[in-house]
This record gives structure tokens, C-alpha cells and sequence, in this order.
């Protein structure tokens, strides 16, 4: 993409730049697209190398140039998820120690299927496939969980291919064995091999068999568990047509099949179906419903202090330029309610980008310090269309870096501009109060590929064992509280009318999960505002109003004791923020009753 004075976006084409390296490059001219042309770049190429490239080449031998990131373009991949089932509708959790002694007890009696290419694939009665939708009206069952596997290279046609090539041998209807051969093996099988996945089904359930027949009472129960084989109303192998079986087990009748809209919907989110209703049983939670406005990081006392040290850090011409540049910045961010025209921010928000780049020989605290403004720039309104391009930009760059240094790296393409904790830290600050203004929640609810990419790195951020820096698990909170409250505030923005939407899933898993772990008292209680403003939204409907949908998938997944013992965690001298986390588990529990 090339950036040109007029902030228009041009797509450079990728001549001379094979796959998968493409930039983005800030110049006064757009005549850069016919030079990209001129250059065989290879992948291994660095932004100042590029820059030395270009800059021989006219009309650019006059132009400053700078390199504000890089972005690597994959191939066309789908996803895989893998769903997980509970065949015992929650039985085996509550009788499975009684008979098999609690040594051996397990939770779920597992059946697990391959979910790609919009369809569902599992093995009971052969190779069979369908739409999500079709499944669960047919089977009864729900999800328990949706775990994506990886994304994959191959097409539709060529997996049902492979479908159809082991439902003839390896996996033919007459194949299935309960502890050897079931729809787990299959599932695994097809994700590793027939999807060349690096993962397939998990550890644990492939060792359900073993732990039944390590029990005393283990061969007594291999009875029922085959009379529990799923064979469904799908297709066999790639794509003919088999006459639906119905389920040994009890099962209610085939529902009809829901509209491609839904079943398209439920194919990602295992509680889709549930309608998001909500009670109008008044349940008074002062503590939450005072909790009404995003989370804003608006001080402006280390304004001077960041252009200081930001000027201090430019060389020669470009210190006096860089000084020009923000004291008119500065002067426009002390007004809060100043809104911010595309002139002010043409040359001060790539000069503050820039100390951003992964190859940027700036330090660290320059990032902190750019961060720091830029943090400001996102909470004044855009004066102009012009400005309103550049603020995208900026919650742009900094979300794809966010998201791309949560990834799993090795050490050589480790982000460690972004992976440091006062950085990251200050990254998370900057889309929490992008995200809690009327532009950036409405740009992140229009790119909701980027903001599901955000909440799934928040996630691990808010993770003490995976983030054992509390400012960086403080300002992921943030961002996810913003979330939580744009939600709230604006429903059903993404996902299909009265309908549990993802993203609520997710929050409400993420925010609940390890929350008993958690230290921090902050940390802690901004979880638990999540939860409450999950549970309770508030927008414009009547005070205590209970999402059910959402009151219906905590107390499924057992949570409520989780948020039950927050109550009683008691500490000495413990601090403000400690005290209303457990009076807001006890309204979130009022609400969970």
C-alpha cells in the first residue's frame, strides 16, 4: 500500500516484490508505484536497504522516505475448528466417579468433528458431513467447546476427496471400534493428515477409552458408550448422498433445518442458538450499574516531558523539524475537546509512527513516548475527513503490531519492539481509549476481523502465567472492559439479531478463566466488570435487565462457584479496588441466582 500526501490509498500491485513481502511506505509521491516495479525485492530485503534502493530511482531522489511496517501477505487459507461434545449431556461429570472411583472419573464422554468449508465432518456410520446447523438440530447436542486448529491450503474439493478415499478403507462404516477407531481417531486423523494441520484433537481426549478400562468398572460401561455412536443426517465421504440414522441414544426429534444465515452463525459460536432474551426481574447492582463510562487514560501532564525527550532523541535538521512538528501537536492535545484537523496530524503522526517500526533504531522509551501521545491524539475527534484516515491508520498499525507479537514466534522473527512490557503496556492504553470513543468503536465494530484479532491477544495478555506484568494484564483489561462496554452500550453489532454474539463468548470464558489466579485487585475487579457488564448490559432498556443467553452460558459451564468464592477472599489490609471486586461478585451473583 502506498501512502501519498493526500492520504489516498493506493494498492501498489506486487511487481518486482514476490510473495510474501509487501510494504507500506509513507512518500510524498505516488509515482513509487511505477518504481516497484523497477526492483527485484527479496524477502530477506531490510527496510533501510529498501529505502537505499528506492531512493536513486526517479521521482523519488528528492523524497523522504520512511518505512512505517512491514506486512506479510499469506496464501489463501481456511481456518479449521474442531468442536467437542459431550455425548453424556453432562452425566459422565456428575456419575462417571461413583461408578469408576475418582481416580478414574472424567468429565465428558467425548465425540469431536472437523468444522471447515462451512460444513461438519465426523466419522459414525462412516465419514459423514454437514452443515453445523444441521447437526446440532439433528443431534440435540451443543458444543461444550470450539477449538481452532490452524488454517489450511487445501479447498473443499480436495479434502472430501481424501474423505472419500479413507471412507472406503481406513475409516468404511464397518471400521469403527469404540476404543480404537471412533469419530475422535478419525477427527485427529482427518486434521493431521487430511488437512496437513500441525494439531489435531486433543491429549486428553483421545485417552478417555484407557481411563474407562483402567477402572474396575470400566468393561461394564463399553456397553452403553456403543449404543452412543453418532450417525447423522450428513453426507458420506465427499459428497454423496446417505439417508439419515437416528441417534441409539435419546435424542429429540429432527428439528427442521435452521436458514443458511443461522447455521452459518452457530458453525462458529456453539451458542448461537440461543436467543439473547432478557428478564425484567429488577435485580438492584448499584456497584455495576455505577460503572457506566469507558476506561479513559486521559492525563495530560506528560505531554512536555514526551516531546522533550522525543526532540532530544533527533538528529541535526531533524530535531528542529521534530520540535515544529509537536509543540503544534502539544498545543492542540492540552484542549481536550480540541478536535484535531488532517494538518496537525500529517506530519506529527508518521514522525510518532515511525519510532514504532520493527526496524526503527530508536529506543524503547522512544516507543513509550510516542505511545504516550499517541495514546491522546486517539481521544480528540477528527476535525476532517483527512484526519479521520490518519486516526484509522493509527488503531490500525497498532492493533496488527499487537496482534502479530501475541502470535507464537520463534526468537529470530520475535517482536521485541512490541514484546517489551512498558511498550505493550502503552500499545493496550491507546486502543482502550481509541476504543471508548464514538470513531474508534464504531471503525473497530466495522473491522470486526481486527477487533476479534485484538480481543484474542488481549486474552493472552490477561493471563499471569503467560503475562507476569501486571501494568500490561491492566491495560489488556482496559481495552477489553471498552469492548465489553461498547457491546453493552451498541448489541448485536456483529453477529446475527438475538443471537449470543462471539465475541460475548469469549469475554465471558476469558474474563471468568484463571480470574481466581489473578493478584491484582485491579486486574481482578475489571474482570469482574466485564462479566457484570455482560450479564447486565445498559443500553437504554429497563434497569435490571438480565442478559439470559448469557446468565445461561455461565452457569453451564459451571462458573458461578468460580465467581462465589470471589466473595469470600478475604486479606488483610487489603485495598480499595479489592473491596468492590467482592461486592461485585456478589451482585454478579444475585444476578446468576
Amino acid at each position: 500500500i502506498v501512502i501519498d500526501r493526500h492520504r489516498k490509498h493506493r494498492r501498489a500491485g506486487r511487481a518486482g516484490l514476490p510473495a510474501p513481502l509487501a510494504l507500506a511506505l509513507q512518500i510524498p509521491d505516488a509515482g513509487v508505484v511505477r518504481a516497484l516495479g523497477l526492483l527485484q525485492i527479496l524477502p530477506s530485503v531490510t527496510p533501510n536497504l529498501f529505502a537505499s534502493a528506492l531512493l536513486p530511482l526517479s521521482p523519488l531522489q528528492s523524497a523522504p522516505i520512511s518505512i512505517l511496517y512491514f506486512h506479510y501477505y499469506s496464501p489463501t487459507m481456511t481456518e479449521v475448528k474442531l468442536a467437542i461434545y459431550d455425548l453424556s449431556h453432562g452425566l459422565a461429570r456428575s456419575l462417571s466417579a461413583q461408578f469408576l472411583g475418582p481416580a478414574h472419573s472424567i468429565d465428558i464422554v467425548p465425540h469431536t468433528a472437523i468444522l471447515a468449508f462451512g460444513r461438519e465432518y465426523y466419522f459414525g456410520g462412516g465419514i459423514q458431513n454437514c452443515t453445523h446447523g444441521e447437526f446440532t438440530a439433528y443431534s440435540g447436542l451443543m458444543p461444550i467447546e470450539i477449538q481452532s486448529l490452524g488454517h489450511t491450503t487445501l479447498t473443499r474439493q480436495q479434502f472430501e476427496a481424501w474423505c472419500t478415499t479413507v471412507g472406503a478403507s481406513d475409516f468404511a462404516p464397518e471400521s469403527y471400534d469404540l476404543l480404537r477407531h471412533n469419530c475422535n481417531t478419525f477427527s485427529n486423523v482427518a486434521a493431521t493428515q487430511g488437512l496437513g494441520l500441525s494439531r489435531g484433537v486433543p491429549q486428553w481426549i483421545l485417552d478417555v477409552p484407557g481411563r474407562f478400562l483402567a477402572s474396575p468398572m470400566g468393561q461394564m460401561i463399553r456397553p452403553i458408550l456403543e449404543n452412543m455412536q453418532l450417525q447423522g443426517p450428513g453426507q458420506v465421504g465427499g459428497g454423496y448422498q446417505r439417508p439419515g440414522v437416528p441417534m441409539s441414544t435419546p435424542a429429540l426429534a429432527p428439528a427442521p433445518v435452521p436458514s443458511s444465515a443461522a447455521a452459518a452463525a452457530a458453525m462458529d459460536n456453539p451458542w448461537a442458538n440461543i436467543t439473547a432474551k432478557t428478564t425484567t426481574d429488577e435485580i438492584k447492582t448499584p456497584i455495576l450499574d455505577s460503572h457506566c463510562k469507558p476506561l479513559m487514560s486521559a492525563d495530560i501532564n506528560t505531554i512536555k516531558i514526551c516531546v522533550t525527550k522525543l526532540v532530544a532523541a533527533a538528529d541535526g535538521e531533524e530535531s528542529a523539524n521534530a520540535q515544529q512538528i509537536l509543540d503544534e501537536l502539544a498545543s492542540l492535545l492540552l484542549d481536550p475537546k480540541s478536535p484535531l484537523p488532517h494538518e496537525a496530524l500529517e506530519h506529527s503522526a508518521p514522525f510518532l509512527l515511525l519510532n514504532l517500526a520493527p526496524e526503527s533504531s530508536q529506543s524503547m522509551l522512544n516507543a513509550v513516548y510516542s505511545l504516550m501521545l499517541l495514546r491522546l491524539i486517539v481521544l480528540h475527534p477528527a476535525a476532517d475527513d483527512g484526519a479521520r484516515v490518519v486516526l484509522s491508520e493509527i488503531i490500525g498499525i497498532i492493533g496488527g503490531r499487537l496482534i502479530e507479537s501475541a502470535k507464537e514466534n520463534d526468537d529470530k522473527s520475535k517482536d521485541e519492539l512490541f514484546g517489551n512490557h512498558a511498550v505493550r503496556s502503552m500499545a493496550w492504553c491507546t486502543l482502550s481509549n481509541a476504543t471508548g470513543t464514538n470513531f474508534g468503536a464504531s471503525f473497530l465494530r466495522q473491522d470486526l476481523a481486527l477487533r476479534g484479532g485484538l480481543v484474542d491477544s488481549a486474552l493472552l495478555d490477561i493471563s499471569s502465567s503467560q503475562q507476569p506484568r501486571v501494568e500490561v494484564r491492566q491495560s489488556a483489561l482496559a481495552y477489553l472492559y471498552n469492548v465489553a462496554h461498547d457491546l453493552a452500550m451498541c448489541p448485536k453489532v456483529d453477529e446475527i439479531k438475538d443471537e449470543l454474539s462471539d465475541t460475548v463468548v469469549t469475554l465471558l470464558c476469558g474474563m471468568i478463566e484463571g480470574i481466581d489466579e489473578e493478584s491484582n485487585s485491579t486486574a481482578r475487579l475489571r474482570r469482574l466488570l466485564i462479566v457484570g457488564k455482560t450479564l447486565k448490559p445498559n443500553h437504554g432498556q429497563a434497569a435490571g435487565n438480565i442478559d439470559v443467553a448469557a446468565k445461561t452460558l455461565v452457569n453451564d459451564l459451571g462458573f458461578v462457584e468460580v465467581i462465589a468464592s470471589l466473595r469470600s477472599n478475604n486479606s488483610a489490609g487489603e485495598d480499595n479496588d479489592a473491596k468492590t471486586a467482592k461486592d461485585v461478585a456478589t451482585e454478579i451473583c444475585m444476578l446468576l441466582s
